[in-house]
């Protein structure tokens, strides 16, 4: 009954870029290769579309995304993906500011500015800190919680 939302959000140009760089492993050669042949529109996006469902009823539900005539490869699947979730994210805040979102930060203030942007994500929660909690914090962020797998953030 006392839960509280918080909505972390990334810009599109970093969100499609993370992503672009999680599928083709980091390799902007095979993205170039596989978007320039319109390759991607055969293998990358529909195998996208199978792993998110949610994502696959909201291209047939959107007129808008349905009706889109465009080539639908790797870049039209990232970007209507984030124009989704960024519409879906706005429909609930308008419907009910009350209980939707309760902190809002955008990834680039929060990868900058860790300490601090955490802090008041706190005090906007109505959560108490504690002097030793900016050591917690700065530990947390420390460390590389992907390191080995294919989300990790550095370039291989």
């Amino acid at each position: 009954p006392d839960s509280k939302t918080v909505f972390l959000y990334r810009d599109l140009p970093g969100f499609f870029n993370s992503w672009i760089s999680v599928v083709y492993t980091g390799s902007y050669w095979k993205y170039f290769f596989m978007t320039a042949l319109r390759i991607d529109g055969f293998f990358t996006a529909q195998n996208m579309m199978h792993m998110l469902t949610y994502f696959k009823t909201s291209y047939v539900d959107d007129s808008r995304l349905a009706t889109y005539d465009g080539t639908r490869g790797t870049p039209f699947f990232f970007v209507s993906t984030w124009l989704l979730r960024m519409q879906k994210a706005f429909d609930l805040i308008e419907a009910d500011s009350s209980n939707f979102f309760h902190a809002r930060l955008r990834y680039n203030e929060l990868a900058a500015h860790k300490e601090q942007i955490v802090l008041k994500v706190m005090k906007q929660l109505g959560i108490d800190n504690h002097p030793e909690d900016c050591s917690k914090i700065r530990k947390a962020f420390d460390a590389e919680s992907q390191e080995g797998s294919n989300m990790q953030s550095v370039r291989r």
